[in-house]
């Protein structure tokens, strides 16, 4: 397995970037249905629209909430629920 310092300073950053996004997906699939499971779906809804989203990620945001809401067993409505986090 090559190192850090032989891949570069980007595959660090790379897999940071990739950590942080895996981290958000699981986040919404383990938040559940209740009132706060909804809010936190909503929270990170808002970050896969976020600035810092597209700048980690090429994956396009409402791909990625289309299909984590075909998984779900009760989606959230992000453009109805959106209000609720702010």
């Amino acid at each position: 397995m090559a190192s850090l310092k032989e891949e570069g300073i980007n595959y660090g950053y790379k897999k940071l970037a990739d950590a942080i996004v895996l981290q958000a997906i699981e986040d919404y699939r383990e938040a559940g249905n209740t009132k706060k499971g909804r809010k936190i779906k909503l929270s990170v809804a808002k970050f896969f629209y976020s600035p810092l989203f597209g700048m980690i990620t090429d994956i396009s945001p409402d791909e990625l909430i289309k299909h984590l809401q075909e998984l779900d067993s009760r989606p959230i409505n992000i453009l109805d629920d959106w209000r609720e986090i702010d």
